[in-house]
């Protein structure tokens, strides 16, 4: 599982995400073993929170790429934000996790 931190301008390139290739990106973080099941579970436990606006008191969130490889020749990813109070990412509804998960998007 890669970690990749995303510059608030470049969160959206031409309308689209940005592809993350070996060659053009590298993680600055790679979870292994405890971290990866921590993380899954911080994700997983977290509390879903419709209509959560993000507290932008310290200007605008953080973003995160989390990439997880597989054995498949394609990687999920999705985006996780940090506003400075709260962890938070979309799978569906927006879910606000734990905030010790930051220690796992640290380099």
């Amino acid at each position: 599982m890669g970690v990749y931190y995303e510059n608030k301008n470049a969160y959206r390139v031409n309308g689209s995400y940005p592809d993350y290739r070996t060659k053009d990106v590298n993680p600055y973080r790679t979870l292994v073993d405890g971290e990866k099941k921590r993380f899954i579970h911080l994700l997983e436990s977290g509390k879903n929170t419709q209509n959560y606006t993000p507290q932008n008191k310290e200007g605008d969130p953080e973003y995160y790429r989390i990439v997880f490889y597989t054995d498949e020749p394609i990687a999920y990813t999705f985006t996780i934000a940090d506003d400075g109070i709260n962890v938070f990412f979309s799978p569906w509804d927006t879910r606000i996790v734990d905030i010790e998960i930051r220690t796992l998007l640290q380099p």
